[in-house]
């Protein structure tokens, strides 16, 4: 049985019929089949996720940023109980671009040429603390690169099944918002890949995820001295391995 390279998941709340529309009318003219992912309004948490974000985030999460990471954790594991060996998982207000149907087409070639990866950011542009991936070439618009920052976006993701399984066991704590939580975990591992250009584009829709009733939720927290700290050691953190990573990089290519 030949195994399917790629499979393709799409977070949609079951209140954004109209966004769920838009996303498949784009999967469609790209010529992928899809699987809908209900989102979760982080109403509910699972008996085997716990949530702790005080230590680390300095205040409590939004319901909507607890939904949105528990919506990639589903998609994850939807993914992983598939055949497939690259998962691309999609909010649905990701809009397709000028290089997506290019980088699509080819990641099937090129992706035993890979470096060693666990994720690749397909919503936003690589920063310039970056190294180009030498063994993958596209016809497209950017390069591929080593992402040491990792893009904070979750419009659009790719995983490797190793990459998968790493993400549901690293979350089975949840302690910052999933885009945060991702690029803190990805900073220690390098193991995060993204595109000089995006290759995908939100489509400047406001998050659904983030809002009950037509109420958009806010955080009940104040932005207290110890959110700020905990939020600029964290960057710093990021941005030193970010630049140790590129040196060590330029080193073994």
């Amino acid at each position: 049985m030949k195994t399917e390279p790629l499979a393709t998941y799409v977070i949609n709340l079951a209140r954004a019929p109209e966004r769920m529309k838009k996303s498949e009318a784009m999967l469609e003219s790209l010529g992928l089949g899809f699987t809908r992912i209900e989102a979760n309004d982080g109403s509910s948490i699972p008996s085997n996720v716990r949530v702790n974000s005080a230590p680390y985030a300095g205040r409590d999460l939004l319901s909507g940023e607890l939904g949105c990471f528990l919506s990639h954790r589903a998609a994850a594991e939807a993914f992983l109980a598939s055949e497939a060996q690259l998962g691309l998982v999609l909010e649905d207000d990701a809009a397709d671009t000028d290089q997506t149907r290019a980088v699509l087409s080819a990641l099937e070639d090129a992706r035993a040429r890979f470096t060693i990866w666990d994720v690749m950011n397909l919503g936003k542009s690589a920063s310039r603390w970056r190294t180009p991936v030498r063994q993958a070439s596209y016809d497209g618009p950017g390069q591929l690169c080593h992402a040491h920052y990792f893009p904070v976006t979750t419009t659009a993701l790719l995983w490797s099944r190793g990459g998968a399984r790493g993400f549901l066991m690293m979350s089975q704590e949840i302690r910052l918002p999933v885009d945060v939580q991702l690029q803190d975990w990805v900073r220690k591992t390098d193991r995060g890949l993204a595109f000089e250009a995006a290759v995908f584009e939100p489509r400047g829709e406001s998050s659904l995820i983030h809002q009950k009733a037509g109420k958009t939720t806010r955080s009940s927290s104040a932005r207290t001295s110890q959110y700020r700290m905990l939020r600029l050691k964290r960057q710093l953190g990021t941005h030193l391995s970010a630049a140790r990573h590129r040196w060590l990089r330029s080193k073994t290519q």
